[in-house]
Formats: structure tokens, C-alpha cells, sequence
């Protein structure tokens, strides 16, 4: 298991992060780490992240993951989670919530609701959420007030607690999604989509999260992101688009259509 968050990093970059903006409304940037040395993984990530100036994605932030093999063997049940504290306007008045049709798990303020946050998964798959109360003891949840060992991080991404806080004004809160299982063949990759969104209010957050499913993403047949030998980005896009070809000089022909 590797994680990077509680002052802990156990990752190494592979490059440094390369931004790259598009037109004057889309940022793009683009890194590569692998698990250290340490950690049993033979795994090599490479992370996209794409932002936008303006629209109704404006306020998401979209995280595209490629994760490949080098190993000699199968990896099999290869779980992903994304972990947030979000802190909104007093954060001991925080409540979470999940939406299992968008794989969206979010939180609010309960007594003042003018700003809604959430990670979602845009990728196919299931998830799993798992909300902490940070209190000792933890309410009745996994305690992490003290330290968030390696078998407590592996039961809470095998296991679903969707609602944390008690609606009153004494109990900051967290939030865990999990997705997966995966399987990795040897020499093979799999790509993971994510979003952390903001909202004004809980109608804004669940239309935001469903446009990005039904248009962020293509079809498994047409998508072109992070594949073997190109990558198309931003997708769908308005003025502009990047393409990537990861083949060097091998001579390729790019067909393009408008879906409109």
C-alpha cells in the first residue's frame, strides 16, 4: 500500500509537473511518480490534471490517472481512494453524503448550506465511501485523530460508512471514496477519472457531476485519453485541443469528427 497525505509521502516523482494552457480558459498539467522502493508495487502512474477557467466545469477539478504494470506478474485487487478534509464555513457543522448513481460522495454545512463539495469518480467502476468523524474515538467510525495506520486505511477502502457528523455543531468530519477492485495484466494499464467539484447547493454539485460523466469522458470504443499511442485533451473541447503521440516519429494518420 502506498498513500501521500498525513505528512506522509510514499511516492517518488518520475518527472517533475508540466503545465501546459490551452486557449485562455483550460490549464493542463501533467506528472509521473511511482510507488519508492520501498513498497511492493510495480506500478508506474502518470497523472493528469485539468482545470477550466470557465463554464459549467469551472469549479471541478479533473484528475486522470494512468496506472501500468511493470511488473512480471498480475496485479490483482488494486484498490484507488481519494481522501479530503473539506472544511466549509465552520467546519464542526459539517455533514457528508453519498450519491451511489454518480459515484459521488459530498459534503455540506448543515446549518448553513451555500457551498456543497465532493469527490466523484467519472470512470467506470464501483466505489466504496467511508466518512470519519474526527473525534476521538471516532463516533463509532475508524479513529484517524492519532495516526491512520496501513491496516486501518485498507479496512475503511473495504468498507462503507456513508454518513458521518450528527447534524450539530461539535464533530468535524472527512471523507474517503474508494474505487476498484482493479486487475492490471503484466505490460498492461488501466486509466482512473476523478473529480473534486464545488457547488453552490446540492442541485448544482449532482448536475455538474452528471455533465462531466456523460461528456468528460467518451465511450470506451472512442476514448482516446491516455492509451498506448495518442492522447487527445481536453475532451470535448470548444477552441482547442492537444494531442499527445507517445509512438515518437512513427508516422500515424488522426481522423477527428465533431460530435455536434
Amino acid at each position: 500500500m502506498a498513500s501521500s497525505f498525513f505528512n506522509l509521502t510514499e511516492f517518488q516523482a518520475s518527472n517533475v509537473i508540466d503545465t501546459i494552457t490551452i486557449g485562455d480558459s483550460i490549464l493542463v498539467g501533467v506528472s509521473a511518480y511511482k510507488p519508492s522502493e520501498s513498497i511492493n508495487l510495480p506500478l508506474a502512474i502518470k497523472q493528469k490534471t485539468v482545470a477550466y477557467k470557465s463554464g459549467i466545469w469551472e469549479t471541478a477539478i479533473i484528475h486522470e490517472y494512468s496506472i501500468s504494470n511493470k511488473g512480471v506478474n498480475n496485479v490483482s485487487n488494486l484498490l484507488m481512494a481519494f481522501f479530503a478534509d473539506w472544511n466549509i464555513d465552520e467546519p464542526k457543522a459539517n455533514n457528508i453524503a453519498f450519491n451511489q448513481e454518480l459515484n459521488l460522495f459530498y459534503t455540506y454545512n448543515h446549518s448553513n448550506q451555500i457551498l456543497y463539495t465532493g469527490i466523484c469518480l467519472l470512470s467506470p467502476g464501483n466505489t466504496l465511501p467511508y466518512g470519519f468523524d474526527l473525534v476521538t474515538g471516532g463516533n463509532g467510525g475508524i479513529d484517524i485523530t492519532d495516526n491512520y495506520t496501513n491496516e486501518e486505511k485498507w479496512f475503511t477502502m473495504n468498507n462503507s460508512r456513508t454518513h458521518a457528523g450528527n447534524d450539530g455543531d461539535s464533530i468535524d468530519i472527512a471523507s474517503l471514496l474508494t474505487a476498484g477492485p482493479y486487475t492490471i495484466a503484466q505490460d498492461d494499464s488501466i486509466t482512473i477519472v476523478w473529480a473534486l467539484i464545488a457547488a453552490k447547493n446540492q442541485y448544482e454539485l449532482t448536475e455538474i457531476a452528471l455533465t462531466l460523466k456523460e461528456n468528460y469522458l467518451l465511450s470506451s470504443k472512442e476514448q482516446l485519453l491516455f492509451t498506448n499511442q495518442i492522447s487527445v485533451y481536453p475532451n470535448p473541447a470548444n477552441d482547442f485541443i492537444l494531442i499527445d503521440n507517445s509512438r515518437g516519429n512513427t508516422e500515424m494518420q488522426i481522423q477527428l469528427y465533431n460530435s455536434i
